[in-house]
């Protein structure tokens, strides 16, 4: 379990990688929408990560940028936004089951 969001923090501060900035912007949006119950946000993270998903393939094909921290953490932050993803998708469809 990770006990530490350093790596978060230091993405945040990456504005050099298009990759490391466009995930945080979905997964930030996706947090946003979900705690406040706004599924047009909700909608506009799902556009923003696939623009994430699109940044980080370009950066994994350049040989000089696959390596680099940035990436990694890019893949990280969209993994963490799909299983957050799928747990608001899960209380939604339960939600919509009880009305």
């Amino acid at each position: 379990m990770c006990t530490s969001w350093n790596w978060l923090l230091n993405l945040a501060e990456d504005s050099g990688s298009v990759s490391a900035q466009d995930s945080l912007r979905a997964l930030c949006t996706a947090y946003f929408g979900r705690m406040h119950g706004q599924r047009k946000i909700m909608s506009t993270s799902y556009v923003l990560y696939g623009n994430a998903l699109r940044s980080l393939n370009k950066d994994l094909q350049d040989p000089d940028k696959a390596w680099n921290l940035s990436v990694l953490t890019s893949a990280i932050s969209l993994e963490i936004y799909e299983v957050r993803k799928m747990d608001f998708i899960r209380t939604f469809i339960v939600i919509e089951l009880i009305w």
